[in-house]
């Protein structure tokens, strides 16, 4: 991944501060604005916390085994790794790069939009 087009923001010192179970959704609060976090299959992934259909806490819904965040309002399902409906849809859920190092957990925006991001 080429870390100069992300800002990096330290969202906890270690994974154990997040305290989320495997498939579990959290959320952090990065320059006032509400972001999920996830760790499925070991994995750590960042997402909006509004549903692109309506605005649906996604905070809410739940990760379900394949690896999709479903909506608690409309059940509508999308890969925590690229964002994408699980059926076609139209709809399209931002998702946000990830990285543990040694000082801490990391969440990435990309530079180009990093004022609208959500």
């Amino acid at each position: 991944m080429n870390n100069r087009k992300y800002h990096w923001h330290k969202v906890c010192e270690s994974e154990n501060d997040l305290k989320l179970e495997e498939n579990g959704i959290g959320v952090v609060e990065i320059n006032g604005k509400t972001v999920c976090v996830t760790r499925f299959k070991g994995e750590w992934y960042a997402f909006p916390q509004s549903c692109p259909h309506a605005g649906a806490p996604l905070s809410l819904g739940c990760i379900d085994a394949k690896g999709y965040v479903i909506c608690p309002h409309h059940g509508y399902k999308f890969n925590i790794r690229n964002g994408k409906m699980a059926f076609d849809g139209g709809c399209i859920l931002k998702t946000y790069p990830t990285e543990v190092r040694a000082e801490g957990v990391f969440i990435g925006f990309k530079k180009e939009s990093f004022l609208s991001w959500l």
